[in-house]
């Protein structure tokens, strides 16, 4: 639900359905890397950063691109 917020430019829509995933969710790790891409979306760049710190931190899926994408902003 999330990912379709996201795509049709809802941004908020997005952050509420991403940040109702539980850490216990398979889909957590996910979820973190698209509420870091809605908000960026929304124009929230402190809240971006702080997930994509911790991500990058992390072994895992995307923590390359959040590398890059904090080296970006």
């Amino acid at each position: 639900m999330g990912n379709s917020h996201l795509q049709l430019n809802q941004a908020g829509d997005a952050i509420q359905s991403f940040t109702q995933i539980e850490p216990s969710s398979n889909y957590y790790a996910d979820a973190q890397w698209y509420l870091a891409l809605a908000y960026l979306k929304a124009e929230k760049r402190a809240e971006c950063t702080n997930i994509l710190t911790s991500i990058s931190s992390q072994s895992g899926l995307y923590q390359q691109k959040a590398k890059k994408l904090l080296g970006e902003l």
